[in-house]
Formats: structure tokens, sequence, C-alpha cells
């Protein structure tokens, strides 16, 4: 089976196959007549670029039974807390919330046997020993609770931005309204308009006019 995926952007075919991958430029492409022939191809005209955690999430949604990572397992392990706080053991050791992860090497095997809190924190599960199909667990935990607080922040923003452009333009009509009636008073002081006949009074014309009125 060969499948033939077109580039429009680049400009490109890239065609997939028992050899491996091909890729020729539009203008080549009677090359292809070198590596087809008479046979056929499945062709491609778009994709959807995903990570392995998308894949493995959507054929699990499928129903099927998916053993985890059992190929990747390996000895090393890892010791963290299962709380969202922090676990204070001394001044050089601390677990902050569930994703802070300790490579549990020979170090920290010395520590959890000298130190009687470390191995009953173990015993009565408020830290855990996992290898590494436990921490990808944790990380996909972590990417997906940050990316939570992100979109939690996102909307937070938006909606401080649009208060402050409604509060600015309260602002502004209220400083407008302000101006106007500085004007009126201006206006009521004169004793009438501050422009008659077509010509504009002086503030000493003005000033005599309202000592004429006293």
């Amino acid at each position: 089976m060969m499948i033939l995926l077109l580039d429009i952007e680049k400009q490109k075919i890239s065609l997939y196959g028992k050899e491996g991958m091909v890729e020729i430029p539009f203008v080549n492409v009677s090359q292809l007549y070198t590596y087809i022939d008479k046979k056929t191809v499945y062709y491609i005209t778009g994709a959807q670029e995903v990570d392995a955690q998308e894949v493995v999430s959507l054929i699990r949604g499928m129903g099927i039974n998916i053993q985890d990572d059992i190929s990747i397992d390996s000895d090393v392990k890892y010791i963290h807390g299962l709380s969202e706080g922090t676990i204070y053991i001394d001044e050089t050791l601390k677990f902050e919330g569930k994703f802070d992860l300790k490579l549990l090497d020979e170090e920290m095997q010395e520590r959890i046997s000298l130190n009687p809190l470390l191995g009953q924190l173990i015993k009565i599960k408020k830290l855990e020993i996992v290898g590494e199909i436990g921490r990808r667990k944790l990380m996909r935990g972590l990417k997906k609770e940050q990316n939570e607080k992100l979109k939690k922040e996102g909307k937070i923003e938006k909606q401080y931005s649009n208060m402050i452009i409604k509060e600015s333009v309260a602002d502004f009509q209220e400083g407008v309204g302000g101006i106007i009636n500085d004007v009126e008073q201006v206006d009521i002081l004169a004793g009438g308009s501050a422009v008659e006949g077509g010509s504009v009074n002086t503030m000493s014309e003005l000033m005599e006019e309202i000592e004429g009125l006293e």
C-alpha cells in the first residue's frame, strides 16, 4: 500500500510506501511514474498534526482496551506527594503538590531508610513511588491542568478588558459633561453669552460687566 500526500502550501508531493518516504516537487511530478507506474495509491489532500497522546485518546474513545505504555516502563522510579499542598520533610526536601516528582536514586533511597517520617508517609499513602508510566500520567495531568488554568485566565483577562473600556467611556462622558457645565457657569457669571453682536468679549470686559451688576 502506498499513500500520497499532496502538500499545496509547500508545492510538493510526499509519497509513503514500504521503501520509506519520497518527496517530489510539483514541477517534477512526472517522476511519479517511476514509483507508482500502474499501481494505485491512497490520495490525501489534508492532514491534522497531533501528538501521541491525542492518537491514543482517539483509539481509546473507540472502546478499545489499551495497555498503557507497558513497553516503555523501566527500572527508573520517582517519588511524589499525593496532596495538592506542600509536604515538608526537612530544610533540603519538600514535595510541592502532586506533580513535584523526585528521582528515586540511591541517595533518595538512603534518605528513606534513615528518615522514619519518609517511610511512614509512604506507608499511609501520603507519598507514592511510581515508574515511567506513572510519571507520564502525572505529566499529562499537569499539562491538562495548566491548559485549563490558561483558559480561565484568558476569560478573566477578557472580562477585565471589557470592564476597563466601559469605565473609560463613562469617564470620558463625565469629563465632557463637566466641561459643558463649566462653560454654562461662565456664561451665567457673564450675564449672558460670551459672544454678543458677533464679537467676543475679552476677560476685562466681562469683569467690568460683572462689577456693573453689583
